[in-house]
């Protein structure tokens, strides 16, 4: 048990590792800060009528999925048709679909 523990840290540290790499590049902040000041508003409060600052730049399909090559990833990671300007409680829901986990997320974040 205490392997497999350890081989999960490992996986997650790697993953994190990979994620650090491509939001710390400079392509990533420029292209970021380009995608923001063309959406300095939430794009999904948009749809629903809400006006909202926006506060992350989402990735509608991940860069980081497993079995995607080199040009599938970079095409995801730094495409503008692939990007999304959202608040900080949109881009919550939409990577946390549960309900409990939400709210807990937002009530946290808040804190």
């Amino acid at each position: 048990m205490q392997n497999k523990n350890l081989e999960t840290i490992g996986q997650k540290e790697e993953k994190r590792r990979i994620r650090q790499e491509l939001y710390q590049s400079k392509m990533w902040k420029e292209v970021r800060k380009a995608y923001y000041e063309a959406h300095p508003l939430c794009e999904r409060c948009l749809q629903e009528g809400r006006i909202t600052p926006a506060h992350d730049i989402h990735h509608r399909l991940s860069p980081f999925k497993r079995g995607l090559t080199e040009e599938e990833k970079y095409r995801r990671a730094f495409s503008e048709s692939n990007l999304m300007a959202l608040c900080v409680d949109c881009h919550i829901k939409e990577h946390h679909k549960d309900e409990l986990t939400i709210k807990d997320k937002l009530d946290k974040y808040r804190d």
